[in-house]
C-alpha cells in the first residue's frame, strides 16, 4: 500500500489520472491507449473496450486496436474517477482528438508503459513487466489472476 500511495504522489496530476484509469479498472495498457470519447458511458458510470480502427481525412490509418481474445466489454469505475475523466475530456486546451488519453498531436500515447516505469522507479518499485499494472492488495487478483498481477523485474 506504501508503494502504490508513494508512486501517485509522485506523479503529475495528468499521469494521476491516467495511471489511476490504469489501475482501478485493472486495464491492459492497450486498453487504456485507444478509449475514445464514446467509450466513456458517463450514464452507467463505465468504461467501454471494443475493438476499433480510424482514419485520417486522407484515409491513412490512424489507428487499429483490437481487443485482446475478444474482451471487449464495459468495465464499472468510480464515480470519482469517472468525474476526473470527464473533468479531463473538458479541458480547453486538450488536443483535439476522439482518444480520453493522447499525446499533444491528438495521437495514442504508445509511450505510456515508458512513462510508468520512470515513475514507478523513482517509487523504489523496480521495474514491471509489460502486462498489466495492478498492487498486491487488488481484490480483483482473486477474478483475474492470469493478468492483474504485477510481475517485478530484478
Amino acid at each position: 500500500m506504501q508503494q502504490r500511495e508513494t508512486f501517485f504522489t509522485l506523479c503529475k496530476p495528468y499521469e494521476d489520472l491516467r495511471y489511476r484509469s490504469l489501475y482501478e479498472p485493472a486495464f491492459r495498457k492497450e486498453e487504456l491507449m485507444y478509449p475514445e470519447k464514446e467509450d466513456v458511458l458517463v450514464d452507467r458510470q463505465m468504461l467501454r473496450v471494443q475493438s476499433k480502427t480510424r482514419y485520417d481525412e486522407d484515409g491513412n490509418v490512424l489507428y487499429d486496436y483490437k481487443a485482446k481474445a475478444n474482451s471487449e466489454r464495459e468495465v464499472p469505475i468510480s464515480k470519482e474517477l469517472m468525474r476526473r475523466i470527464v473533468a479531463h475530456m473538458n479541458e480547453p486546451n486538450r488536443p483535439k482528438s476522439r482518444l480520453v488519453f493522447c499525446t499533444s498531436s491528438g495521437r495514442p500515447d504508445t509511450h505510456l508503459w515508458d512513462k510508468l516505469q520512470t515513475i514507478a522507479k523513482r517509487a523504489g518499485m523496480g521495474r514491471f513487466g509489460v502486462k498489466h499494472v495492478c498492487f498486491p492488495e487488488r481484490q480483483v487478483e482473486r477474478l483475474h489472476p492470469a493478468w492483474v498481477l504485477v510481475q517485478q523485474i530484478a
